[in-house]
């Protein structure tokens, strides 16, 4: 048995590592992933040994592929040699992982929780395979901690437990008598709903540690201006799938929310300029994460332009110049493609979903299915979720400290200045050196000019806009 919190930690050790031993979860929500990003938030060191892969996303889990026994072993005699100060253990899924893992923790003096998961998932399958729930029991008196919710808890202890104070504190004792240490009951599960009751007992006592359960969807979240009805359960549960997938994924929506506070001001600029709602902005969010990055459909830039779409628009788009990477020419032209679509089919909704699969394509969705209505309309995949991951993001982005974002400190604006240049520029670097800027900065700022030099202009551009440092070097505004 495991003592928590009586193990001396020097200050000698210039870092403190965690093991999380449990499955590999592709979407990053659950799993090692999410450990890891929990550890290093934490300020450790995160180690990592993976018992199985799973092939998951929002719909579910659509395969399980158990690690071999070799390659356990081999990944747990490498991470012993770094000696972690701490373990948690999660997905085990079958005997002899149960077993290898069991053997191991048996051999180890540091703080250890079970947070093994046992029901189904989203598609139906299990973590942990029926015939290793015996082997599983057997683990318990070798850990500091387990942590169960009120299903698990059943699954353990082979009975219900009724949504009752009383009930749940004899459930406890139980668990406590199965040979753990310490028991932490949870109770995200209850029916109670306006609290939430965990029961923690570190084996003389049970603690009740109540908080007020926090709301995280609502009826009242909106696109520019149009109400999404989550009153209806297939909406809801689309719009839940996209939110949850994304308030979870910790690294991802940090730097989204980084980011905004660098590039949001400008386009929320263009937008109120153009007489756009600002919603608009998480549409490009959505699109790539305000990155430069390029789709696999070949789609590139912050508002992820097709090529045909951008010269259609006016983008110069060739191996020397792609304009759908500069920020301004990019959001005039991601503005005069939403006007346009507006004009068309007079909702927002509508309006986001055909920048996703296309002007035409929509308009021959609601031909063919004779409605006007986003939400009442059979789509692709990616469109049909398209509107749901916009709102999400700006339902999390929007209540960042509602949803454990608030520390995190948005970028500042960059100090810039535009300058139009209407002839050749043979070579950038010396350019750059004679104007007193560094090419590294000229290159960082506009990554739409492909090569080290920049053409003349043509007929149809007339001159080209080049962002540059307001001050000769890179600084945020104030």
């Amino acid at each position: 048995m495991r003592s928590l919190g009586t193990e001396k930690f020097t200050t000698a050790r210039k870092q403190i590592n965690v093991l999380t031993i449990g499955g590999s979860d592709t979407s990053g929500g659950s799993g090692v992933q999410a450990d890891l990003r929990a550890i290093t938030a934490l300020g450790c060191h995160g180690l990592s040994v993976v018992t199985a892969v799973t092939a998951q996303n929002s719909s579910g889990i659509a395969h399980i592929e158990s690690m071999s026994e070799e390659s356990l072993k081999h990944q747990l005699e490498c991470v012993k040699e770094m000696a972690p100060l701490a373990i948690k253990i999660g997905m085990l899924y079958s005997n002899p992982i149960i077993d290898i893992v069991g053997h191991f923790i048996s051999t180890q003096s540091v703080p250890i929780i079970l947070d093994t998961p046992m029901q189904p998932t989203l598609g139906g399958l299990s973590l942990l395979k029926n015939d290793a729930l015996t082997k599983l029991k057997q683990l318990v008196p070798l850990v500091t901690m387990i942590t169960p919710n009120i299903p698990e808890a059943e699954i353990l202890l082979g009975r219900p437990i009724h949504d009752n104070e009383h009930y749940k504190k004899e459930a406890v004792w139980e668990l406590i008598k199965k040979g753990s240490r310490y028991v932490l009951l949870k109770d995200g599960h209850s029916e109670n709903t306006s609290h939430s009751v965990d029961y923690f007992c570190d084996g003389s006592t049970i603690h009740a540690l109540s908080s007020p359960r926090i709301k995280l969807l609502n009826n009242d979240i909106y696109f520019c201006g149009e109400r999404v009805p989550l009153s209806e359960l297939e909406v809801f549960e689309a719009f839940e799938r996209d939110f949850l997938m994304n308030v979870n994924d910790r690294t991802q929506m940090t730097m989204f929310i980084k980011r905004a506070g660098r590039f949001f001001p400008f386009i929320e600029g263009e937008l109120k300029k153009a007489g756009l709602p600002d919603d608009l902005k998480y549409l490009m969010v959505a699109e790539s994460g305000m990155l430069d990055v390029v789709s696999q459909a070949g789609a590139a830039g912050f508002w992820q332009i097709m090529v045909k779409t951008g010269r259609h628009y006016g983008l110069e788009v060739n191996k020397v110049i792609d304009e759908r990477y500069h920020l301004l020419r990019s959001t005039q032209v991601a503005i005069q493609y939403l006007k346009d679509a507006f004009s068309q089919f007079k909702s927002w909704c509508l309006t986001a979903a055909a920048y996703n699969m296309g002007i035409d394509g929509m308009s021959i969705m609601l031909k063919n299915q004779a409605k006007n209505n986003y939400f009442e309309l059979w789509l692709n995949r990616e469109t049909i979720r398209y509107v749901y991951r916009i709102t999400a993001i700006k339902e999390i982005m929007q209540n960042k400290e509602k949803y454990g974002y608030g520390d995190v400190i948005p970028y500042k604006p960059l100090y810039l200045t535009l300058i139009s240049v209407s002839q050749k520029i043979p070579d950038l670097v010396a350019w750059a050196s004679n104007n007193g800027y560094s090419y590294k900065d000229i290159k960082y700022l506009n990554t739409w000019i492909k090569k080290d030099y920049l053409p003349a202009p043509t007929n149809s551009i007339k001159q080209y806009m080049i962002f540059l440092p307001a001050n000769g070097k890179l600084v945020s505004t104030k």
